[in-house]
C-alpha cells in the first residue's frame, strides 16, 4: 500500500494549478509560476491514474436475491430478478461450473439426473453497461434443488389418453415398452393407420424416443386386440384432432 508523507497528502488534497502552487524559493526564474518539483508531479499523476482506475472497475450490481427454480426429473428452470445495472448478461452456475449465459431472466438447465441434488447461482456481467461500470458482479443468492425420481414421463403434446393418432410411416408395434432395446415385435402398421392412445407415455427409451400405447382401428392378426406400443416419432395427432383440440 502506498503511504504519502503529510505534506504530500496536503498537496494532493489541493487543486493543483499553475497559479496556486508556490514558487520554490530557490527558483532561478521568479517570473515563471507553477513550476512543480518532479516528486510532486509524479505524485499528482499517480493520484489521477488511481482515481481513473478506480472509476473504471466498478462492478455491475448482482442479480437480486430472488433466484428460484422449478424442477422436473431431468431439468431445472431458474428465474431471478434483474440486476439494477443496465446492459448486462447473466451467467448461470451449477455449483462452480458455468452451464449457460442469457440476457433474459430465466434459464433451463438440462439434462439432469433424476433424484439428484444441484446448487445454482447467477452473476451479472457487462455487455453494454453505463460508463464507469465494467466486469462481473458478485454471485446472487445460491439455491439447492433436488430432481424427483424417475417415473413415467408425461406424454408428448397432443398424445393424451383418448387422442386420435395416425402413423407417419410404416410403424413397428411392440408388445412391451422397454427402457432399452426394442422389446417384442408384434407386427407393423402401414403409413396412415388410425388408432386411439390408450395410455400416456411409458418410458423414454435409451435410443431417444418415447413409447405410446395405441389401439389401432384395424391391424394384422399378430397384434392382439390391435393394441401395442409405438415410438412417438412414428405418430401424429390426426388432422381432425389438430383442428378440434
Amino acid at each position: 500500500m502506498l503511504r504519502l508523507r503529510k505534506q504530500d497528502q496536503q498537496l494532493l488534497g489541493k487543486r493543483v494549478g499553475i497559479d496556486n502552487y508556490p514558487i520554490p524559493s530557490n527558483s532561478r526564474n521568479q517570473n515563471v509560476r507553477g513550476v512543480l518539483p518532479n516528486r510532486h508531479r509524479a505524485l499528482c499523476a499517480l493520484g489521477i491514474l488511481a482515481m481513473v482506475f478506480a472509476m473504471g472497475t466498478i462492478s455491475p450490481a448482482a442479480a437480486q436475491g430472488n433466484l428460484t427454480a422449478k424442477v422436473t426429473v431431468h431439468s431445472a428452470t431458474l428465474t431471478w430478478t434483474a440486476s439494477t445495472t443496465k446492459g448486462v448478461k447473466y451467467t448461470i452456475y451449477r455449483g462452480k461450473k458455468i452451464v449457460g449465459n442469457t440476457k433474459g431472466l430465466t434459464y433451463t438447465d438440462s439434462p439432469l439426473a433424476a433424484a439428484t441434488t444441484y446448487s445454482y447461482s447467477v452473476t451479472a456481467s457487462c455487455v453494454a453497461c453505463p460508463a464507469g461500470i465494467t466486469g462481473t458482479s458478485l454471485h446472487s443468492n445460491s439455491i439447492t434443488v433436488t430432481t424427483p425420481p424417475n417415473g413415467p414421463p408425461p406424454p408428448p403434446p397432443g398424445f393424451a389418453i383418448g387422442a386420435r393418432v395416425d402413423t407417419l410411416a410404416a410403424a413397428n408395434v411392440r408388445g412391451t415398452a422397454p427402457a432399452s432395446g426394442l422389446g417384442t415385435l408384434l407386427g407393423t402398421e402401414p403409413i396412415g393407420a388410425l388408432g386411439t392412445v390408450t395410455s400416456g407415455a411409458q418410458v423414454v427409451n435409451s435410443g431417444g424416443w418415447t413409447w405410446i400405447q395405441v389401439k389401432f382401428d384395424t391391424c394384422a392378426a399378430s397384434i392382439p386386440n390391435c393394441t401395442g406400443y409405438v415410438g412417438s416419432d412414428n405418430l401424429a395427432v390426426t388432422v381432425a384432432m389438430r383442428n378440434n383440440p
